[in-house]
């Protein structure tokens, strides 16, 4: 089975992969196919092939789609349970992604496992620090440390440490302004 990003035609790009294949069907975004073990590094050969040169440089950026802005006074347990009754959260119900702009780091981060960010942050005219994690974010670390300002994108979820519960933001990208 195949997925496919913002803009970029996979079925079209199996479909030129057809004469290699035993079945396919799809769409534009999704797709899957059928093929003999003996044609799997010819059609390999192919497709990456033809992606490479129909895709852009655009659609291989990640997309992040945000649902709304929001202030750090906005973040609380109340909050927290009015969003956890939208769950489960999953591929056909994706939790909520926030905005929050001029972010900056209340205490010094810290780089876990060489790529992940930890750290307190605070947004300028709000007295509230928030804990965040940035799985994969530690390419950031130099900038942030530097007290920069920046936009932050995240979802938010509720921590336990030594049963005491607190929200947390999990970052999925930072932006500097």
């Amino acid at each position: 089975s195949a997925r496919s990003v913002v803009g970029f035609d996979v079925y079209e790009a199996i479909v030129q992969c057809s004469d290699l294949l035993e079945q396919y069907g799809g769409h534009k975004y999704a797709a899957g196919l059928t093929l003999s073990l003996d044609k799997l590094k010819a059609f390999q050969t192919r497709f990456e092939e033809i992606v490479s040169q129909t895709i852009t440089d655009e659609q291989l950026i990640p997309q992040l789609e945000i649902d709304q802005m929001i202030n750090f006074d906005r973040i609380n347990f109340k909050f927290y349970n009015i969003l956890k009754q939208m769950s489960p959260f999953g591929p056909q119900n994706m939790a909520p992604v926030f905005v929050s702009e001029n972010v900056y780091v209340d205490r010094s981060p810290r780089i876990l496992k060489n790529e992940h960010l930890k750290m307190f942050v605070k947004q300028e005219g709000y007295p509230y620090t928030v804990e965040a994690i940035g799985f994969g974010l530690a390419k950031y670390f130099e900038m942030i440390n530097s007290g920069m300002r920046f936009k932050a994108a995240y979802t938010i979820e509720a921590a336990d440490y030594f049963s005491s519960k607190y929200l947390q933001l999990n970052l999925k990208d930072i932006k500097f302004d």
